[in-house]
């Protein structure tokens, strides 16, 4: 296989003039199969490891714009190993172009969308540059058969290269347009999985406070929804592991935004994930979703957690997870300024107007 060849045909698809960085080849294993460590929320939820198998016998990275790795082994075909060297020399034109920057700057406000517009941006050229020129294998293909028949945890893992990809197929109809969809990114994956406008369906305001104790204090901070957002994508896919797919995606579907608070004690750690939804039969939906969601991972002593789920008004749902001296004791409550302040077990109380009537904290 000629690189250099391959790479001035994907240069000519996207209409620009990029440098070819620099390929190594390393020997891979025949056939891996690989384990996705699911994150440590994700875990906690009940989200087992995922695992699937590298028919192909390629693997490739390209953390910069000027180096692609490639890993190949003998189950490796021309049309396999090309279609993976696109997907790597796209992401390379990416940081090239300042287009990986633009992906960074949204990470600010969602990673997960930054991240499903870096790889599914690789991921349909490269199935593009199959459809035109017929020297490669879909690309897009084998990442969403891989997501759409996974388990939670690999649908964690390919969601990105599918949804991102058909994403992108839906706003431009050339590769050579790849960079406008950088320049107006979405800023959800709510956004990405409903292929909505970055001006529709905004994330819904949701102020969230929390305060520590002598015995708890705040190790991850609300910042705000952003930062620290799973996303709609994200609780479709972990709501998978432990209920039917139409279940999880009528429970994911009507997110609003949602944020997680995590406190730190001797006792142990806790987290609040605090949810907002776009109507209050959206929390509905969700509230008993996340609730069997729970209960069905406490069946199965698939995580040493324990769980408390807190409506905290319509359209506001709450889930404890942790230790049990936190999930017992830690409150989520109304502010007056429509926001939710979320405090650790052993607060101390006090009464704040919400709505014109007391409510107690604590």
């Amino acid at each position: 296989m000629n690189e250099s060849r391959t790479f001035n045909q994907l240069e000519r698809l996207l209409g620009v003039e990029a440098d070819r960085p620099r390929l190594r080849v390393e020997r891979a294993p025949v056939s891996r199969t690989a384990e996705e460590p699911s994150s440590g929320f994700a875990r906690r939820l009940g989200t087992p490891n995922g695992s699937w198998t590298n028919e192909w016998g390629v693997t490739g990275i390209a953390s910069t714009g000027d180096e692609v790795r490639l890993g190949l082994s003998d189950r490796a075909t021309t049309p396999r190993v090309r279609s993976v060297l696109v997907h790597e020399y796209t992401h390379a034109v990416q940081y090239q172009r300042g287009w990986h920057e633009a992906a960074q700057r949204l990470s600010l406000q969602s990673p997960a969308a930054a991240h499903a517009l870096s790889e599914g941006g690789a991921t349909y050229v490269a199935t593009a540059y199959a459809e035109r020129d017929g020297e490669t294998a879909s690309d897009r293909q084998r990442v969403c058969e891989q997501y759409q028949a996974g388990d939670a945890a690999t649908k964690l893992n390919f969601a990105p290269y599918c949804v991102g990809a058909r994403y992108i197929d839906d706003r431009i109809d050339d590769p050579a347009n790849l960079g406008i969809v950088y320049e107006n990114p979405p800023n959800t994956t709510e956004q990405l999985r409903h292929n909505y406008s970055p001006s529709e369906e905004p994330p819904a305001a949701l102020p969230v406070t929390a305060t520590g104790t002598e015995n708890w204090s705040v190790v991850r901070e609300p910042a705000d929804g952003t930062s620290n957002r799973r996303g709609e994508l994200w609780t479709y896919a972990v709501l998978t592991a432990h209920l039917s797919e139409s279940r999880a995606d009528t429970a994911a579907t009507g997110w609003g935004n949602d944020t997680r608070v995590t406190f730190g004690s001797l006792d142990g750690t806790g987290d609040a994930w605090v949810t907002r939804w776009d109507t209050e039969r959206d929390a509905d939906e969700f509230e008993g979703a996340i609730a069997d969601h729970v209960a069905n991972i406490s069946t199965g002593y698939v995580t040493d957690a324990s769980f408390r789920v807190v409506r905290v008004d319509a359209t506001t749902v709450v889930l404890f997870a942790g230790s049990g001296t936190f999930v017992d004791g830690a409150s989520a409550t109304a502010t007056d300024a429509g926001g939710v302040l979320v405090r650790p077990p052993n607060a101390t109380a006090r009464l704040i107007p919400v709505a014109g009537r007391p409510v107690r904290l604590g």
